[in-house]
């Protein structure tokens, strides 16, 4: 994935991707002026596969959205990406704990549509990534994501 540099501060750097998104980057002290910790970091914010229920999410423009999967770990720093289990691959694709907490809330309160959201989210990802699904890198995942 492609980016480039549109603000350097202080405390933060902002980039702006290939695909048009762009991500507010925090300058960590444990990078202290080592490029390629710094390009990891920003590589941390790019953009991340679409899975079929992400149409689905109850978001309104403007809002801003960051994902933990790095699926492009190792490719600008020259370390060999590290491997992924099924377990690994379904926890980094499930909706957060934070969203499937707030379903179970809103269920609770007569709005069961959202957690019929994240239940079909769940499903979706167990789908994708079988039980016993072998392991592979974070680029495969994301090869392998970009095919279904």
């Amino acid at each position: 994935m492609e980016f480039t540099v549109r603000e350097v501060h202080s405390d933060h750097i902002v980039v702006d991707f290939v695909n048009g998104s762009w991500a507010q980057v925090p300058y960590k002290e444990e990078i202290n002026g080592d490029k390629n910790k710094l390009v990891a970091e920003i590589m941390s914010y790019a953009p991340k596969p679409v899975v079929s229920w992400v149409n689905q999410i109850p978001l309104e423009v403007g809002e801003t959205i960051t994902h933990n999967l790095i699926l492009d770990a190792g490719v600008e720093t020259g370390e060999e990406p590290s491997v992924l289990t099924w377990e690994m691959m379904r926890a980094e694709l499930y909706p957060s704990v934070k969203d499937q907490l707030d379903a179970m809330y809103w269920a609770s309160q007569g709005r069961p549509e959202l957690l019929q959201e994240v239940t079909d989210a769940i499903t979706e990802v167990k789908r994708l990534i079988p039980k016993g699904t072998p392991n592979m890198t974070p680029e495969g995942l994301h090869h392998y994501l970009m095919e279904q």
